[in-house]
């Protein structure tokens, strides 16, 4: 199974026609999360020349700023240049939107498209799982801005959370799973670090949201985040069990793999009701 075509990337989820698909939908789903709205840096159509989209995936979002913004230049990257994507670059006309294949720690004022100073704004969502470094990768943000410009980074904090208590779910499983992202230098509950992080790099003007991802179903839940439980109730166990295969084996010692996913499944079959939490924070570059 193909990971990724970046070398040495800690990135390990899988690069398929369904792992693709789950990327999109859940891009289209995140908007029923945070009411509709993608951007919630204050940007003014007329500034902005330049967007910068990191781990473009599907590139749903980037198309997204691409009609919102129809006179600026939008660059994706990511890690995994989906096959929809390297069509799209392989057109004749790509003056509006193009497409990196790469990692932007790597990349960052280097690439010709990625020079210092050039970004009027510069977007992520979900590195959760390919960063191991965040100040560095903050920094990077800060150089690619041009001064006045605004960085967005949207991420989670991963830990479950009962919907029942609202305090952590504390799972067994996801403990270990967590130990070994934390063993390759992730932070799976890098969310609620964001805003700290991003005052620390010297940004102002910084604000933060917080909201609520339901990843199961539960009685009495809000009917207007029910499809976006019922795609998680599905779609999780997949992705962590995908997970849990590739991390715990041979990493942490005495795990036994099978018994971990099926307490997982069960949990989430089990109609307690889980939800994680989701953060944006936004920042500017002073003049």
């Amino acid at each position: 199974m193909t990971i990724s075509n970046i070398p040495n990337t800690v990135y390990d989820l899988p690069n398929t026609s369904i792992e693709h698909e789950r990327l999109n939908t859940q891009a289209c789903l995140t908007r029923r999360v945070t009411g509709n709205k993608v951007v919630h840096a204050p940007l003014f159509t007329s500034s902005i020349h330049r967007i910068l989209d990191v781990g473009c995936g599907p590139g749903v979002v980037t198309r997204e700023f691409s009609s919102r913004f129809p006179k600026a230049k939008i660059v994706g990257i990511d890690i995994n240049l989906l096959p929809i994507l390297q069509q799209e670059r392989e057109k004749e006309d790509t003056g509006k939107m193009s497409f990196i294949e790469g990692d932007i720690m790597d990349l960052a004022n280097k690439h010709e498209e990625l020079g210092k100073q050039s970004f009027d704004y510069v977007f992520s969502r979900y590195l959760v799982y390919a960063l191991t470094c965040w100040p560095e990768y903050i920094k990077k943000t800060w150089d690619l801005l041009k001064p006045g410009a605004w960085v967005e980074i949207q991420d989670g904090m991963l830990t479950t959370m009962s919907a029942q208590t609202k305090n952590a779910a504390n799972l067994e499983w996801e403990a270990k799973l967590h130990q070994a992202d934390r063993g390759l230098g992730l932070d799976p509950d890098i969310g609620g670090e964001l805003e700290r992080l991003v005052q620390a790099a010297g940004f102002v003007n910084v604000r933060a949201w917080e909201y609520d991802v339901p990843i199961s179903t539960w009685e009495g839940m809000d009917e207007g985040l029910r499809e976006v439980g019922e795609f998680y109730q599905k779609a999780m166990p997949v992705l962590l069990g995908s997970l849990m295969r590739t991390r715990l084996e041979g990493r942490v010692e005495g795990v036994k793999i099978e018994k971990y996913l099926e307490e997982m499944r069960r949990d989430f079959e089990g109609g307690e009701g889980f939800y994680v939490r989701f953060f944006v924070v936004i920042g500017q570059k002073a003049e």
